[in-house]
């Protein structure tokens, strides 16, 4: 696997944690892309928004509206 896309994997996966742990989509997005993506393009930010959109959705399914903690 390129390192790029390797990169994007490991970016997309933690945004999208943080966006389900603390109920905040844009704050996962936020996070992955100042700390986690080494570039960003469109489409990483695409992957990356999908990621944590979907993540903070199942997350209110099984954890409910308010933080996991």
């Amino acid at each position: 696997m390129p390192a790029r896309q390797r990169a994007l994997l490991i970016a997309a996966g933690t945004g999208g944690g943080i966006a389900a742990t603390f109920n905040t989509p844009i704050g996962g997005i936020v996070f992955a892309v100042e700390l986690m993506l080494p570039f960003a393009t469109p489409l990483s930010l695409l992957w990356v928004g999908l990621s944590c959109v979907t993540a903070t959705s199942i997350g209110r399914v099984f954890f409910g509206v308010l933080p996991s903690f």
